[in-house]
């Protein structure tokens, strides 16, 4: 089977359908793989990286559409991408089939394409697997976008998301509670410490002359390591011990020399 990877031309998609570690997957199963030239340059891969993993490079989308038996695309088909394919081939992508034009899926009908939209992909569980990293991403975006607005050269008040000292901080409501907005809600909350980092903080603070600090105290660990240090260098007045004897007695030998 011929895979072939085409370069994406909706504007502001600089994404790509296939990394150029997938080409050696295809091909230890046998299959040949074509890349249009410059179709990972905005994601960061070069013609050269997929030369290297073994794809070999299209010069045109009617060349690569015309060899292809399945093209993995990211973002949705145009027009003139699914009249370029053979019939009978198959195509996968972020096709979002439920909201195209009808003229597009009456041409996916005529040359009968077999058409694998992602974001359709489900488990018996319910779950989507592949919509998932890209709803986490949305997530993180969220925050660092509406950061952004809040600029007061972005339309916003000139609040700061994350507050500052003698500052609230902004508040944030997130609508739902999917992938998306757990993980936007993930971001910009703070989570509790986990075990491990309670343990090496403990740990670090279990120092020559350092007794080991309660859990209610309000400091930091390195402040209150910092402190320590501090009274372990003050030089401590030695004093000599003295012996109480009876009146009349004496002093022992050596005494007074």
């Amino acid at each position: 089977m011929i895979v072939g990877i085409p370069k994406e031309r909706r504007p502001y998609e600089y994404r790509v359908g296939l990394p150029p570690a997938g080409v050696s997957l295809f091909l230890q199963h046998g299959h040949r793989v074509y890349v249009e030239n410059g179709a990972g340059v905005g994601a960061g891969f070069r013609d050269q990286d997929y030369g290297r993993e073994g794809a070999q490079i299209a010069y045109s989308a009617e060349e690569l559409f015309g060899r292809a038996d399945l093209a993995l695309k990211f973002a949705r088909p145009l027009r003139e991408e699914l009249e370029g394919m053979r019939e009978g081939a198959a195509l996968a992508g972020f096709l979002h089939l439920a909201a195209a034009r009808e003229d597009k899926l009456q041409l996916i009908a005529e040359k009968q394409l077999t058409a694998l939209a992602y974001e359709l992909v489900q488990e018996d569980s319910g779950e989507r697997p592949i919509m998932a990293p890209l709803s986490q991403i949305g997530g993180r975006m969220a925050v660092q976008i509406a950061a952004r607005l809040l600029q007061n050269d972005h339309g916003g008040r000139g609040i700061l998301l994350g507050g500052l000292a003698g500052v609230p901080p902004a508040e944030v409501a997130v609508l739902g509670a999917g992938v998306a907005g757990s993980t936007a809600a993930a971001s910009h909350g703070r989570s509790p410490p986990s075990s491990s980092r309670r343990a090496r903080r403990t740990t670090s603070t279990r120092h020559s002359g350092a007794r080991r600090r309660p859990s209610s105290f309000p400091v930091s660990a390195r402040r209150w390591r910092t402190t320590h240090r501090a009274i372990s260098a003050i030089p401590r007045r030695r004093t000599r011990a003295s012996t109480i004897r009876p009146t009349g007695a004496a002093p022992p030998s050596g005494a007074g020399r």
